[in-house]
């Protein structure tokens, strides 16, 4: 397996940086001998896999600096105030690079597969076709969700100057790439490896997982053209019927065998550790995570990497250094007065998702833990001896990163948006599983769009969304506050949101040898 990384990692040098050797007949060479067997094509597939476990759990801002808090970790105060000495410096978290890895390596697969032909089954040229389009189309969503703007490639092989495609372009190449996707590929239950094999990780492309990836890209899309106003209203209400179709193929099982677990405890200690739990019937899509295998940097839930994930998960942790790093700015913490309101007497989450809400007494609550409550949606951390006597950990569970009770919502989000009744009907059937009252409940006094995201926004805790759901419903001005008014989400005008605050800047990198590129309109006005 080595020696496949490192012949995919002279192709990618080679393809993309003629400028260094002249060796188009060796790769031409190259090519023909490695598209012959199925297990060549198995290797792109993995490699590409591999790629997308390095760029999406472990590399978003966004998706760090949305999750619901009481108090943050320094690193995430500065980005809620968009401090720009924070984002503009080398950020590695500004940097595309690990997305395009991910689409490259998708395009050496559809540029060089026909040289299977004849060698290799049509329903497994079909599969790696399929897995390299769902890549593809995962990747540009990101871009798009992170950047706006952003380079649309033609392939593997052309080495001359990308300028940036409009944000709706990039959603498109992502949603048709996902289209192909879900046509060319089985449901989870049918997929099988070349020795025939059913597949076990819910890594890979399945129907179900291009199926939630159109639920995404649509509904981002639909939102991204309300909010920015780019274009008519009918194109908007065309997305969310798009997402909304895709979402009833996945939760009337046309797209795969996927149901909502019985309770929330079932959820935990099943669904959200994924297949690792070895049944997660709610899990749709997720990133396997071996943490014998020392993958510290890789298939980290946010909720740990934040540190809200502390006592008595994390290995050796004490309640007292739970609160420690809390006042050391190490920590996204909730209080547990807001788990309280978040989620009141009877709903079957706060016990699920947070450990012993209710083991103490009210006076010795805030001697304990500083009035923080104990995040126990993910349970177990694994910890392997590394060379000097340290411990490399992670969570004994792997990140689910779309799960059914996630597309309800979503589902629910665009039913309203179009003004279906059905909306109520989906948020509910989230509510009925928790035992939480279903709406109107008294709480419901914001109308119905605020009650979903509100749910999301409990249901999700820690995994990953809340910041893509504040942007689709335009809640940026009050749902990512930091500590600086003058600076943050609060103080942006409507001009700065269209220049593209609520993006990313484009990292430097991206501007070697690449005279097309330009920067963020918004983001340009702060470079000297």
């Amino acid at each position: 397996m080595r020696k496949i990384f490192y012949l995919l990692t002279a192709i990618g040098l080679l393809s993309s940086c003629n400028s260094l050797l002249d060796t188009e007949s060796e790769v031409s060479v190259t090519y023909e001998n490695y598209f012959e067997t199925e297990k060549d094509l198995e290797s792109i597939t993995y490699q590409m896999h591999a790629y997308i476990k390095e760029s999406l759990p472990g590399n978003s801002m966004q998706t760090w600096l949305g999750e619901r808090a009481d108090c943050y970790k320094t690193d995430i105060v500065m980005q809620r105030n968009l401090n720009r000495d924070y984002y503009l410096s080398s950020n590695p978290m500004v940097r595309w690079g690990d997305l395009y890895n991910v689409i490259y390596m998708a395009n050496v697969m559809l540029d060089n597969i026909y040289r299977a032909e004849g060698n290799v089954a049509p329903d497994r040229i079909h599969f790696h076709i399929g897995q390299a389009c769902f890549g593809k189309g995962l990747g540009y969503l990101e871009l798009a969700r992170r950047w706006g703007d952003a380079v649309i490639t033609v392939n593997s092989t052309t080495t001359s100057a990308y300028a940036k495609s409009p944000a709706l372009e990039v959603l498109d190449t992502a949603i048709s790439n996902a289209k192909r996707a879900y046509v060319l590929l089985p449901v989870f239950e049918q997929m099988k490896d070349l020795s025939g094999v059913n597949i076990k990780s819910k890594q890979f492309g399945s129907k179900g997982a291009a199926a939630a990836l159109l639920v995404h890209a649509y509904a981002w899309k639909g939102s991204m053209i309300d909010l920015y106003e780019m274009n008519n209203w009918q194109t908007a209400r065309a997305c969310y019927d798009s997402a909304i179709y895709y979402a009833t193929q996945l939760i009337e099982g046309k797209a795969g065998d996927y149901a909502l677990e019985d309770t929330p405890e079932d959820l935990v200690v099943n669904s959200l550790p994924g297949r690792m739990a070895g049944t997660a019937k709610e899990a749709i899509f997720e990133y396997d995570t071996d943490y014998e295998m020392n993958e510290f940097a890789s298939c980290l839930v946010p909720a740990y990497v934040l540190g809200s994930i502390g006592y008595p998960v994390k290995y050796g942790m004490t309640q007292s250094d739970h609160v420690f790093d809390f006042d050391m700015g190490q920590a996204n913490m909730l209080f547990n007065t807001t788990v309280r309101e978040m989620y009141p007497d009877g709903d079957l989450r706060r016990d699920a998702y947070f450990y012993d809400f209710e083991g103490l007494e009210a006076e010795d609550e805030m001697e304990v833990t500083a009035g923080c409550a104990y995040l126990y949606k993910w349970r177990e951390e694994g910890t392997t001896p590394v060379e000097g006597g340290f411990v490399s950990s992670t969570l004994k569970s792997n990140y689910v990163y779309w799960r059914l009770a996630d597309i309800y919502l979503l589902r629910a989000e665009c039913y309203q948006k179009n003004g279906n009744v059905l909306a109520q009907d989906d948020l509910n059937a989230i509510r009925r599983r928790a035992l939480a009252e279903e709406y109107p409940a008294a709480n419901d006094t914001e109308g119905l769009q605020m009650a979903i995201f509100k749910e999301r926004e409990k249901e999700l805790l820690g995994e990953g969304h809340r910041y893509y759901d504040v942007i689709r419903n335009g809640y940026y001005s009050w749902a990512l506050d930091g500590d600086d008014p003058t600076r943050g989400f609060s103080a942006l005008t409507i001009q700065d949101v269209k220049d593209g605050a609520l993006y990313l800047p484009v990292g430097s990198e991206a501007f070697v040898r690449n005279n097309k590129m330009t920067q963020n309109r918004y983001w340009v006005k702060f470079i000297q």
